[in-house]
């Protein structure tokens, strides 16, 4: 294996702020398995925009040149801003009553944390539709459920040294089927016919599969589950018209299947069917109607069991829950998401508060031998992150032999490691050259 030049730094430019300019770091823990996932599904703007052009209050604002007209003026190019203090909030007054179906709120590099989106009849007592603590700016759009004249955004933790601040505040009224179908299973309730937690797979639960989480699924009990039939199935909160599921498999698939649809979970409906399915990630087109949806395997695809990593639901009705808000736009002008610049001296391994190390054992009982700490991955004093490919002993097994006639090889030499820069590495002692399998990183 050659030397192969790779630069982590992702540098996207730098956040400018109107009078002051800030660089805006996100400071992301990532795997040291070097796999980035991007969770969540973006919701689509739903019925009547209510909100554009109607009178709208606000706790302060930081300036003259940014008032809280400017939320809903339908200009992306004005925003509102507030002092630098919690909490803060903005209001818009719809003119009338009526039932809120979604709320679009468009961050400025100073967003809220942690927010709450209120409904009022008068304008003086309020009912919370939705809440979070842990918002992360950037465009978020929010199926909502409530009625009233009045809607707020109240601010109760700013993200920033700032105050709050909005390009736009949008508020929809409408079924969000009047544009098409929404994802209706994001953290719903979920059962299976059985699952798997040990050691090999630990907490692969039936909610794994909704939690828009690509890093985390279901599996079949691996005592129970390694047989046929199996079933996973999902409670959408009511019923619901089902347009839409996309299976994302582990390679654990299911060649032979049926997605099910119920209005008691009892009573099952049948609108897809395949016998050669070959896993992967599968969108089907789907027509049903029912509270329940259940993907029911009848062949496995291989020895294993089944085993998926998302099933997303899609249609109108149900009770959908607003799945996690994606990661901010790059934006324009752009700004710096995040970065290491690998400084620390040589043998340092990665900087924990950036990278995380899955040590985890091999799974289905694979010999698969996790390292942990910095003995494949650390930095080499001279800004480059160095990542080995080591053949190791197994600890507390009884490694087996390569065939017959050969031996297992010995590490390869520090001029074919897999290294983050063409520049020479630290050495490192070099791994038992018997028994031996390979360090998965």
């Amino acid at each position: 294996m050659s030397a192969l030049p790779f630069d982590f730094r992702t540098q996207l430019g730098v956040a400018q702020r109107r009078h002051r300019a800030t660089p805006l770091f996100l400071v992301v823990a990532l795997l040291a398995t070097l796999v980035l996932a991007v969770t969540g599904s973006p919701a689509r703007a739903a019925g009547t925009l209510l909100s554009q052009g109607k009178p709208v209050t606000a706790s302060s604002v930081e300036n003259a040149g940014t008032p809280a007209s400017a939320a809903v003026d339908g200009n992306a190019g004005t925003r509102w801003s507030s002092s630098a203090s919690d909490p803060q909030w903005i209001q818009v007054d719809l003119g009338a009553t009526a039932t809120i179906s979604q709320v679009v709120l468009s961050w400025e590099a100073a967003y809220g944390k942690a927010y709450q989106l209120q409904t009022s009849a008068d304008g003086t007592t309020w009912t919370t539709v939705y809440a979070t603590t842990t918002a992360t700016g950037g465009t978020e759009t929010l199926n909502v459920t409530g009625t009233g004249r009045y809607v707020r955004m109240n601010g109760t933790q700013r993200a920033t040294g700032y105050g709050y601040s909005l390009w736009e505040f949008q508020v929809f009224t409408g079924t969000s089927g009047d544009n098409g179908p929404v994802l209706l299973s994001y953290g719903k309730p979920a059962t299976a016919s059985s699952f798997q937690d040990d050691g090999n797979c630990s907490g692969c639960t039936p909610a794994k599969a909704f939690d828009a989480n690509a890093a985390t699924r279901w599996a079949t009990s691996a005592t129970t589950g390694w047989s046929d039939p199996a079933w996973i199935a999902v409670d959408l909160g009511a019923s619901a018209t089902v347009s839409k599921v996309v299976l994302q498999w582990d390679p654990a698939f299911a060649s032979a299947y049926q997605i099910q649809t119920s209005p008691d979970g009892a009573n099952w409906t049948t609108i897809y069917s395949t016998t050669t399915s070959t896993g992967f990630k599968q969108t089907l087109d789907v027509s049903g109607t029912g509270r329940y949806v259940r993907m029911y395997g009848t062949a496995r695809g291989t020895a294993y069991g089944y085993s998926l990593w998302g099933f997303d639901v899609y249609g109108t009705g149900g009770n959908p829950t607003a799945p996690p808000a994606l990661p901010p736009a790059p934006g324009n002008p752009q700004k710096l998401l995040w970065s290491d610049e690998f400084n620390s001296s040589a043998g340092t391994g990665a900087d924990p508060a950036k990278w995380t190390v899955d040590s985890g054992a091999g799974v289905n009982n694979e010999l698969e031998y996790y390292t942990t700490g910095n003995r494949n991955t650390y930095q080499d004093g001279t800004g480059n992150l160095v990542l080995e490919a080591r053949k190791e002993v197994t600890a507390g097994s009884s490694c087996p032999r390569a065939a017959a006639g050969s031996s297992c090889s010995p590490p390869a030499p520090a001029s074919s490691r897999t290294r983050c820069s063409a520049s020479t590495s630290a050495s490192r002692p070099p791994s038992p050259p018997s028994c031996c399998t390979p360090t998965r990183t």
